[in-house]
């Protein structure tokens, strides 16, 4: 009975497990009772038991979608485009085209412990929800979703839970290894109606996959809001700066709504149409035209905020519009006919399906400027700026004169209200040149306002010298006269939302434009600095009349010494009016070039002076002009067949396509060999097929065709090293060359195929049988005494070779370069051994073949020598003296006997390369003493703590550091947790037993102690984005490469002093490692044109370029102080590479990484590294045998860093600085002769 007990008992345990393998989720999947749907296109409804309130609406069926979006009451459209186009309610966790994938769900009334969670969940997040008491929860779970890239899997989760009142819903994010899919961003967000939306940060940009590691409140990794009222609400810490979201439709909060002019659509807005609210609190119906205008075929509509026909107490903004005098006799007959409060219908069209047009000869004098030129169109007419001038018809403008454009500002900041002032800017289009000035700004906000450059930012736009043909800047498309809306994000608290309209030429012939700006920006002191960098930003036109922009960049504060770098982002709407009667025929998306940027404030002035450069330029390949079946994309498109191991599969113009679709034969351009047409809302782009790429072709229709990709040249195949790869049509083929057999994917030599089809073992029977002629093993013990077996992922065993600097072919010789074995000399007494080819060998040797074909004498197992003449490695009396070897001892950690593997030593040794006498022996490691074999404590002197860090590896992952254990059976914990930090480098203070990090979110070096408590965090001032650090214990400092700066530097441990070591030749510094010994630290650089692997002595001096050979993208780096090794990953090659500090003995460790970052060693056995790709960790032992990979922990998310295997003891000897300071007040830093004394740059102190 009680062993039933107990299986019961662990039965429940493993269930319990199984529900609850996420933490990050609430439980989910079979054991929670959820049902499952494998990926389909089609979208699933549930029923609710309770029907929920989403937006004052009810709710009473939901339609789940694998593309990571949720219908409220109605399916969301089955084509993928922004959270813009949806019609009904939605709510977007993760929406983007995804190709595979499962979703678990369940609806739930009687779980009162799940209830019980979720209600706790919104209580603590929400204090006014104190009634609240959960009646009913969704829960939906996302996982394995793959990207049309197959970047990884993605997972998470969306949690509703209603009271029939209100309703809350909480997102969480497992894991988003990519940001993207079929080109699209994905989004987050809410969607109430066509146009009313609520994205959540990062929605819909490259940085959407850092959802992972945000939050909305103080309690977790995830997002809560309210989504029962009228909008969605996220929660607002008191007395703190308001978390808010790229809201579209914010309200202004400073001012309660003033008398709003009548809007006889505002409650009965047309479907076509949508409802904003201005900065006054007022409400509009706005239409791209007029609610009863007729639509123009296959053409969407622009969203305008100026072309609303108001009531006639209002005027209108746009009063030049392309109206025609029979279309507007038929309107007002139209409205005769119509309630002013009901939305009017579409004119009848005449049999032939057009209204009446418009000439050239029928326009009247204000349709075009008077410096433009008329042409007839088949719809109408429209108007193109004459020769020597620009704009867009209707305004003109003469090339090379200054323009000036005026206006008001107003708006409110950090609760601060400004009060309306003025606004010019002065520009030259003729270089680009654009200064912007705010008048009557207090110094309170002044400074802050230096944030705001996007305030000047669409001046550089409008007047942007254009530099490519085919490219516009924003008056050659707008005419000046045009609507924006910007959302600016600068790091996670602070957020402004710009609206600006331009309503063209005052009375004085200058343009107008009134800006009003809300929200949030940093404190900046007076006497800062602000240096943006040159930017680029992408505008592209989405449809007619309608452009989008987003741009992403770091700017940089300066106070005297202190640098604070903050990230922007910037998102921006444009609507305008557009000729309706032809296509467009420029590039759809142009590239601003922003460059010298200048923002200052002057107090005693009161003004804030925006200035930069802007040039434009094309954003991709050839352009051409737009087909005649409407615009579609000009971007080449083209993939080798190796860009992806599953293509997107693009339907040919032979398959089954809906004749209604803009890809249906005969209406659409991609026509050529080998094109293919995708629809791409609102229309479509043709793209070449897998294996083929765009190639310009001015003969081509649409100026470029799909040509051949050569993968053999280009080396996008995956052929094997012993193949050959023959180009195809559109493909490749591999065969393996002369000698070798396989698919020509994987080639191995033929009688070695043989060999392994024959015998048919498992690397473990192979492990004690001797290795080929041909030098294949998979185990060290098959090698020469003096050999290593080395693995590769290019065969599927590994390889005999000598170790270090001795020469030979790994299997029957290893030996020194130049070895010059004495002939026989019948003079000298015979010790008994055998005669091999012109000599007699010792009695402790053997006779060897020679690779040249004669044969060696070599010294057995234990035995040094030339093989004629062998002594033992354990007498004394090869030792100088008991002293010298007791010194020798205690110098490698005690001598011991040959070894060829780890395994020939004790559990506390291992089998290290030493230098002085040119062979692997075993060797205790500190503390333990003997002879390599026989390992034990001296005495009692053991550390206590040394036991708790026994095989314990620290990895940094999203914002916290993680602790577990080498085995890869026992999953880790959270050992350390900061909201909103995000730890990089990580290293050990053996001495002090902490700790120590580098926050690149907080700018600045922490430390804890071992078990995760007593944090603290130093020169949050001084760094701007610390990577890579190194701990030299016995000195008391930290060594660091920050990548913002350029620099690497070293800082007290103490939290006193920094300095900067080398500002000069860096790009991209990434990890930096002590050589104690030798006094010496390497650090990579993955600067794409040239990286590195550098090298420089402690104390700063003698920095030169230590390998740039086969060196492509190094990331992490680590250094095998016994074996005198420098090893590193490269994620641009993918391989663990290990070389000699003298630049000689380069190896291959292991290969076919994938992103390797972070990389550490323990005990010099076994290297363990992190990579990006899988968020794992990965190991191998320092021969490449024993290759294993795990999981972090059973939870957590975010993207991984650095990993440390916490060393048992002390590493390295003792440096000059380690007894007072070195005689330093300062820092002390080890030189190559001794101490050296340094003056720190973060602190003014006395002698220096």
């Amino acid at each position: 009975m009680k062993h039933k007990k107990m299986l019961i008992l662990l039965f429940l345990y493993l269930l319990i497990e199984t529900t609850t393998a996420n933490p990050a989720f609430y439980p989910y999947g079979q054991p929670a009772g959820d049902n499952r749907l494998d990926y389909s296109m089609e979208q699933s409804a549930i029923a609710l038991k309770i029907p929920l309130t989403y937006m004052e609406q009810s709710v009473d069926e939901l339609f789940l979608s694998h593309n990571g979006i949720v219908g409220l009451g109605k399916p969301t459209p089955e084509k993928i485009g922004g959270l813009m186009t949806i019609s009904t309610p939605a709510i977007a966790v993760f929406y983007v085209p995804v190709t595979s994938g499962v979703i678990d769900y369940r609806v739930s009334s009687d779980d009162q412990g799940l209830l019980t969670k979720l209600t706790q969940d919104v209580k603590q997040v929400f204090a006014d929800a104190v009634e609240f008491h959960g009646l009913q929860a969704v829960i939906i779970t996302w996982t394995q979703i793959e990207n049309a890239e197959k970047d990884g899997p993605a997972s998470f989760q969306l949690a509703i839970v209603s009271d029939g009142i209100s309703t809350y819903a909480i997102f969480r994010y497992e894991s988003l290894p990519w940001s993207s899919s079929m080109g699209y961003y994905a989004q987050a967000g809410f969607v109430r109606s066509i146009g009313k939306i609520q994205t959540n940060v990062n929605s819909g940009g490259p940085d959407v996959k850092e959802l992972v590691n945000l939050s909305n409140n103080q309690f977790g990794n995830f997002f809560i809001f309210r989504v029962s009222g009228s909008a969605i609400e996220d929660p607002k810490d008191e007395g703190a700066d308001d978390y808010d979201y790229n809201n579209y439709d914010q309200e202004y909060e400073g001012e309660h709504p003033a008398d709003c002019p009548k809007d006889k659509f505002v409650d009965n807005c047309p479907a076509e149409c949508r409802t904003v609210r201005d900065e006054r609190g007022c409400e509009r119906c706005i239409c791209a035209e007029r609610p009863h205008a007729p639509r123009a075929p296959q053409e969407p509509r622009p969203e305008l905020e100026n072309t609303v026909e108001d009531d006639e107490d209002d005027e209108q903004v746009d009063g030049t519009r392309y109206e025609e005098p029979a279309r507007q006799a038929q309107e007002q007959h139209h409205q005769q006919h119509h309630q002013p409060d009901q939305p009017q219908q579409q004119p009848q069209r005449s049999q032939e399906g057009s209204l009446p047009k418009m000439s050239c000869s029928q326009r009247d004098d204000k349709s075009c400027h008077a410096n433009s030129v008329c042409q007839d169109f088949e719809g109408g007419f429209c108007c193109n700026c004459d020769t020597g001038f620009y704009g867009n018809g209707k305004e003109c403008l003469p090339k090379g004169e200054p323009q000036r454009i005026s206006g008001s500002f107003e708006g409110v900041i950090n609760r601060i209200p400004i009060d309306k002032t003025e606004l010019h800017t002065f520009a030259t289009s003729t270089d680009g040149n654009v200064h912007t000035a705010v008048s009557k700004i207090p110094s309170d906000l002044g400074h802050p306002l230096r944030f705001l450059y996007s305030i000047g930012g669409v001046m550089g736009w409008l007047f942007a010298d254009v530099q490519s043909p085919n490219v516009y800047n924003g008056f050659q498309l707008t005419g000046g006269l045009f609507n924006r809306t910007v959302a600016l994000h600068i790091e996670q608290n602070y957020y402004v939302t710009i609206k600006q309209e331009f309503s063209g030429r005052n009375i004085h012939d200058y343009f107008k434009s009134h800006l009003f700006v809300s929200g949030t920006l940093p404190d900046i002191a007076p006497g800062s600095e602000v240096i943006f960098p040159d930017y680029e930003e992408e505008y592209v036109r989405e449809r007619r009349g309608y452009l989008t922009s987003k741009a992403a960049f770091d700017v940089i504060v300066r106070d005297g010494g202190n640098v604070q770098t903050y990230r922007m982002s910037v998102d921006q709407q444009i609507t305008f009016e557009e000729c309706p009667n032809k296509e467009f025929d420029r590039d759809h998306s142009m590239k601003l070039h922003v460059k010298r940027i200048n923002v200052v404030y002057n107090d005693d002035e009161g003004v804030v002076r925006y200035g930069a450069k802007n040039f434009a330029t094309r954003s991709v390949g050839p352009a051409v002009s737009a087909p005649s079946g409407g615009h579609f994309d000009r971007r080449q498109h083209g993939q080798s067949n190796m860009a992806s191991e599953r293509p997107i599969e693009i339907p040919s113009q032979s398959e089954s396509i809906s004749t209604d679709s803009v890809c249906a034969p005969g209406r659409h351009q991609c026509t050529l060999p080998n094109m293919k047409c995708r629809v791409v809302d609102p229309s479509y782009r043709c793209e070449c097929e897998p294996g083929y790429q765009a190639a310009h072709d001015a003969s081509s229709h649409i100026g470029w065709i799909c040509q051949d990709l050569d993968e053999c040249q280009r080396g996008d195949h995956n052929c094997d090293q012993h193949a050959k790869c023959t180009n195809r049509p559109g493909s490749f083929s591999c065969q393996c060359l002369q000698g070798y057999q396989g698919d020509g994917r994987s080639c191995i030599r033929e009688h070695q195929a043989s060999h392994h089809e024959h015998n048919q073992q498992t690397p473990q029977e192979m492990a004690g049988v001797g290795a080929t002629t041909e030098g294949f093993c998979t185990a060290h013990n098959q090698c020469h005494q003096w050999g290593e077996c080395v693995f590769t992922s290019e065969h599927p065993t590994g390889r005999c070779k000598c170790r270090g600097w001795y020469v030979g072919d790994g299997v029957n010789h290893c030996g020194p370069p130049e070895e010059n074995m004495p002939k026989h000399n019948a003079n000298i007494p015979q010790r008994g051994g055998q005669a091999c080819g012109s000599y007699v060998c010792d009695v402790n040797a053997e006779c060897m073949p020679e690779p040249s074909g004669g044969s060696e004498c070599v010294c057995k197992a234990g035995f040094s020598g030339n093989g004629v003449t062998c002594e033992s490695l354990l007498d004394d009396r090869h030792a100088h003296s008991s002293h010298n070897r007791h010194e020798q001892q205690q110098q490698t950690g005690s001598l011991g006997k040959v070894c060829r593997s780890h395994d020939e030593c004790s559990e506390h040794g291992s089998c290290a390369y030493h230098h002085s006498l040119g062979y692997y022996q075993c060797a205790c490691t500190e503390p333990y003493v003997g002879n390599g074999v026989e390992c034990t404590l001296p005495g009692s002197s053991a550390s206590a703590e040394s036991s708790t860090r026994s095989d314990k590896l620290l990895v940094a992952r999203g914002m916290a550091i993680f602790e577990r254990s080498t085995n890869p059976d026992e999953y880790g914990k959270q050992l350390i947790v900061i909201p909103h930090h995000i730890p990089v480098g990580i290293d050990f203070d053996c001495k002090e037993e902490k700790i120590v990090w580098s926050d690149m979110s907080g700018h600045s070096i922490r430390t804890s102690s071992l078990n995760g408590t007593e944090h603290k965090s130093y020169f949050n001032k001084e760094l701007s984005s610390p990577e890579g650090i190194a701990v030299d214990w016995s000195s008391r400092n930290v060594y660091y490469a920050d990548s913002m700066n350029d620099e690497i530097g070293v800082a007290s441990l103490n939290g006193k002093f920094k300095k900067s070591l080398v500002t000069e030749g860096l790009v991209n510094p990434r990890s930096v490692v002590l050589d104690l010994y030798g006094r010496h630290l390497y650090y990579s650089d993955w600067h794409r044109e040239n990286p590195y692997i550098g090298r420089v002595d402690m104390d700063g001096k003698n920095n030169r370029v230590f390998l740039n050979e086969d060196v492509h993208l190094p990331n992490g780096l680590t250094i095998l102080p016994n074996r005198r090794e420098l090893c590193w990953v490269d994620a641009g090659n993918h391989r663990l590479s290990c070389i000699q500090y003298n630049g000689a003995g380069r190896r291959t460790v292991f290969s076919s990484l994938q992103y390797p970052f972070g990389l550490t060693h323990d005990e010099e056995q076994k290297f363990y590294w992190t990579d990006w790709k899988d968020n794992r960790i990965h190991s191998v032992g320092v021969y490449g045998e024993g290759y294993r990979s795990f999981q972090i922990s059973l939870g957590g998310s975010g993207k991984v860093f650095g990993i440390l295997a916490v060393p048992k003891s002390c590493v390295g000897p003792s440096t000059p600085c380690s007894e007072d300071n070195g005689g330093c007040q300062h820092l002390c830093l080890p030189g190559q002769n001794g101490a050296v004394c340094e003056c720190p740059d973060n602190v003014k102190v006395k002698g220096c």
